[in-house]
């Protein structure tokens, strides 16, 4: 009796050694899966990322937008100021202003400065990316584009946008009376 109870003691333990190597070949599997949808993720992380083809794209239209940034902001500035995006080695984009008394940063500007270089900047982004797609017609739109800009300047952005909007929609949101016509 005793070794009848050994060996059905010993069959069990083999039947549950057999039932645990089938769940640790399951379980090997399930990371194996999971290791492949990493390898996948990564792979796609490499193309859409700060690394991959959307910085290639930018990096291509940078000058453009640089080219059209100063552009606007000589419309609209009655300093001489030059504005310049780039791509650093770590990927980061960068955006400085040139004026008389030398290069400053984005963040290191005036309220109104940044409003300028933002204003400059979107409409640069509008202009390159319609030439781009070939869309001719395109709405742009303005929340309180007018905020923290001076008279001039005001008047100046106003110009601007009429004459922009010659060719295009434009909508400006703003709750500065003295410019609701």
């Amino acid at each position: 009796i005793y070794i009848n109870e050994q060996k059905l003691k010993l069959m069990n333990t083999k039947e549950e050694m057999s039932q645990l190597e089938d769940t640790r070949v399951a379980q090997e599997l399930k990371l194996l899966a999971i290791n492949i949808k990493i390898k996948e993720l990564e792979a796609v992380e490499d193309v859409l990322g700060t690394k991959g083809v959307r910085v290639n794209i930018l990096s291509r239209a940078i000058d453009a937008i640089n080219y059209m940034s100063n552009m606007y902001v000589s419309k609209i500035s009655s300093q001489d100021e030059t504005i310049n995006l780039s791509i650093s080695q770590g990927d980061t984009i960068t955006l400085d202003v040139t004026r008389l008394f030398g290069q400053t940063t984005y963040k290191a500007s005036s309220q109104g400065e940044r409003r300028r270089v933002d204003v400059s900047t979107m409409l640069a982004i509008s202009s390159v990316a319609q030439s781009q797609n070939g869309f001719s017609k395109s709405t742009l739109w303005f929340d309180e584009v007018f905020d923290s800009l001076d008279a001039e300047t005001c008047s100046r952005v106003v110009e601007l946008l009429s004459e922009i909007a010659k060719n295009k929609c434009v909508v400006v949101i703003t709750h500065n009376e003295d410019l609701i016509e």
